[in-house]
């Protein structure tokens, strides 16, 4: 079995080589925020937020997937977070992660 952190492998720097003291740039801000289903209903349908920016893969789940995770939100069962990135400079809100989950939402009050 293969080590992940080989040392002898030139393509994996020890931690001690990784730069760490690099600082995010300025317009990264990380933070949660709790949404209800509705609430995001309301971003799509008013245009700010964009479920399929190009790099996002397109809708997969069938029926039977989505109507599992509708039950779930109906049962309160904890569901995954969603990663939500906010373009300021275009005035959008755009999925990079939850895809598949915020689409089935949106054709719930379509």
């Amino acid at each position: 079995m293969s080590n992940l952190f080989n040392k002898n492998d030139p393509y994996n720097e020890s931690f001690e080589e990784a730069d760490y003291d690099q600082v995010p740039p300025e317009d990264v801000v990380s933070y949660n925020e709790l949404r209800s289903v509705f609430d995001l209903y309301r971003l799509h349908d008013t245009g700010q937020l964009n479920i399929q920016p190009e790099f996002q893969r397109e809708e997969v789940w069938k029926v039977p997937q989505k109507t599992r995770f509708i039950d779930s939100l109906y049962k309160r069962l904890p569901i995954p977070s969603m990663c939500i990135a906010d373009d300021y400079k275009k005035g959008e809100m755009i999925v990079v992660d939850g895809l598949q989950r915020i689409s089935t939402i949106i054709s719930l009050f379509s």
